[in-house]
């Protein structure tokens, strides 16, 4: 059984400790594509966070290493939902 661990607030209102509790765990994300309703769902985990230079310095970008290996990298706008999967 695969239990599935919503976020507790949106990822826009993270503080960069917040980021901390999903990075290196496999994760469920939805992102959002820029200019369109439509959205896709991709697994992976965190492994690089980007922070923004103002202050208070919240997370900005995220690179994700995908299920397959490869990462991508998204800006923390196109990221509508993020959901810890334990097994």
């Amino acid at each position: 059984m695969i239990k599935i661990d919503k976020m507790k607030k949106h990822i826009i209102d993270f503080e960069r400790d917040d980021i901390r509790e999903y990075r290196n765990k496999p994760l469920k994300i939805k992102i959002k594509e820029y200019g369109s309703d439509k959205s896709k769902t991709i697994y992976g985990q965190i492994i690089r966070t980007i922070l923004a230079a103002n202050f208070p310095n919240k997370p900005a970008r995220i690179t994700i290493q995908l299920v397959d290996g490869k990462t991508d990298t998204y800006d923390i706008f196109e990221i509508e939902d993020i959901s810890i999967i334990e097994k």
